[in-house]
């Protein structure tokens, strides 16, 4: 009867420490990275992408000194709340310059 009550205690421990594992591969599963190409606004608090979608982003700090740019996020998304938890920030250019060449055969006919 000794052993009894020291076994049920320990399992009663490690049933509830799988249910907090299982709460968070919930929490996890549910959010993905994904790649956004945005311009960032002003406060530097929002991204605004593609399709006019707005991602609110949770560490603004990473976009400090890119406001009102044109910018490639790598991120961490909950699509319930449209929040993004940005991971890599590069700029991209905010016009293409195409260069031509009239020696080129799309010139010639």
């Amino acid at each position: 009867m000794k052993r009894f009550i020291p076994c049920l205690v320990a399992v009663a421990f490690l049933l509830s420490g799988t249910a907090a594992v299982q709460s968070n591969a919930q929490t996890s599963a549910r959010s993905k990275t994904i790649t956004i190409f945005g311009l960032v606004s002003d406060d530097g608090k929002s991204v605004l992408a593609k399709g006019s979608r707005t991602w609110l982003v949770t560490n603004p700090s990473t976009l400090a000194g890119r406001e009102g740019h044109r910018v490639k996020i790598k991120g961490r998304t909950d699509p319930d709340t449209s929040n993004i938890l940005v991971l890599t920030v590069k700029l991209t250019d905010a016009q293409t310059q195409y260069a031509a060449n009239k020696s080129d055969s799309a010139f010639h006919r």
